[in-house]
């Protein structure tokens, strides 16, 4: 930490600035995609630069009754890899990778947030392009609800000369909180294309979740359902998840 010049972080596996934007909507227990029988994928944009990465957060600004907290980060070898010790991270594929984002929180409920990120590829052609994720979420408390909303995008020219993976998403999520209870509901899609002319089947998620603290126990439960699971039309999968934790 460096007081008022701000803070410098360094990892591997933490998240990086995109842990802060990545599925920001309301949830009562976890993230809805965490809960899901196949990731919608997109609540991880620019998670391939926290191995190895260095993150900048700047001191935070007050100003019109609104608080802006920015985030940079830049990692030399973006390949989301673990090395073991004394081991060198080499990548034929992507080079380094640069993040960075923005958060507005105003008095008033209202937060919003916008995320960036960029890897360079090693070698680049015609159709094998660096890569781009993005991501924009608004959120809204006014009293025990709270409704949130969130975009995400990724644009990976793999080298087939098509779209190549690309992925779109979109996010939506209400949240109650009435004393020791929360209760959420969301619901997330996912556009994956294909590495061909055809698109994979568009991902439907949506999850119910509520926790219950009592003194220094929480009980949490969240039930997800998926549609076309994997991008396969007709696929479905339930997952029911329940947790119990203790604070002292």
């Amino acid at each position: 930490t460096m007081g008022d010049m701000g803070s410098i972080t360094s990892g591997s596996g933490w998240g990086g600035v995109s842990a802060s934007f990545d599925e920001e909507i309301p949830h009562a227990y976890e993230q809805a995609d965490d809960g899901s029988a196949t990731s919608t994928s997109m609540n991880l944009v620019g998670s391939k630069n926290d191995n190895g990465g260095i993150q900048y957060k700047a001191p935070t600004i007050e100003m019109a009754g609104a608080t802006v907290a920015l985030q940079l980060g830049y990692t030399p070898k973006a390949t989301d890899s673990h090395t073991t010790g004394g081991a060198v991270l080499t990548s034929d594929t992507f080079g380094s990778g640069q993040d960075a984002g923005v958060t507005i929180s105003h008095e008033s409920g209202l937060t919003l947030g916008v995320y960036a990120s960029e890897r360079s590829r090693v070698l680049v052609s015609s159709t094998a392009t660096d890569e781009f994720t993005g991501t924009w979420y608004a959120k809204y408390a006014m009293g025990p609800i709270s409704i949130g909303i969130q975009e995400a995008y990724e644009n990976n020219r793999n080298g087939t000369g098509v779209e190549g993976a690309d992925q779109e998403a979109e996010f939506w999520a209400i949240a109650y909180t009435a004393g020791d209870m929360s209760f959420s509901y969301g619901e997330s899609t996912l556009d994956n294309k294909a590495t061909s002319d055809a698109d994979l089947a568009e991902i439907e998620l949506d999850s119910i979740q509520a926790s219950y603290t009592m003194g220094a126990m929480t009980i949490s439960a969240a039930r997800t359902e998926t549609d076309n699971t994997g991008g396969a039309s007709g696929e479905t999968a339930e997952e029911t998840q329940l947790s119990v934790s203790f604070a002292f």
